[in-house]
Parts: C-alpha cells; sequence; structure tokens
C-alpha cells in the first residue's frame, strides 16, 4: 500500500511517535491524542471514498500534503517527506476528474 496508515499524526505538533503521544502537552494543557486524518487509506473502502473525493476536487491539495507528509505507520508527518507523491496525486485528479465529470455530465 502506498498510505495505508501512515498519514496519522499527533495533536502537539512536537511529537513525533505515537509512543510518545501520550499525557498532556506542557505547551497548552490538552490532552495529546493520536488521531488519523479525514481521509484514509488504511482499508480499501476507505481509500476508494477518498480517491473519490479527491476526483471530485473537494479538498484535493490538503489530502496531497498530508501524503507528501507521511512518514510511517507509528510516526508523525514531516514536512515534504515524500514529494514525488505529489505527481501521483496531480495525474489522479487529471485522470479522475475526467472520469467523473464524464460520470455527472
Amino acid at each position: 500500500q502506498l498510505l495505508g496508515g501512515r498519514t496519522s499524526y499527533c495533536t502537539d505538533i512536537h511529537v513525533f511517535y505515537k509512543e510518545e503521544c501520550v499525557g498532556v502537552d506542557p505547551h497548552t494543557g490538552t490532552t495529546r491524542l493520536w488521531r488519523a486524518r479525514q481521509l484514509t487509506y488504511g482499508w480499501i473502502g476507505n481509500a476508494m471514498l477518498s480517491m473519490f473525493v479527491l476526483a471530485s476536487q473537494d479538498n484535493w491539495e490538503i489530502a496531497m500534503y498530508a501524503g507528501v507528509d507521511a512518514t510511517g505507520k507509528d510516526t508523525g508527518p514531516y514536512a515534504n517527506n515524500n514529494p514525488v507523491l505529489a505527481l501521483y496525486f496531480i495525474a489522479f485528479m487529471i485522470i479522475g476528474s475526467f472520469f467523473v465529470i464524464q460520470l455527472f455530465v
């Protein structure tokens, strides 16, 4: 899988590893939580739904940046970790948008 389970993050931006994402953030006083993004790719159903949302051009750039920043299953995002993945999203936007337009028009 290209992105399966790799787009999760900690609510504390200073924490990179999942096992460290516990307790309270000393800067804000909020509880640290390990969260999954809205568009996930860990299960085929969620992946297909995510790709349909991308093809509909609804906030596709947020999903692209989450994919580009993805690192590993138990690590948080790192800015521009895999910039080549942006080409995948752009290619899918061109091809997927064409099929969605043909489907509804």
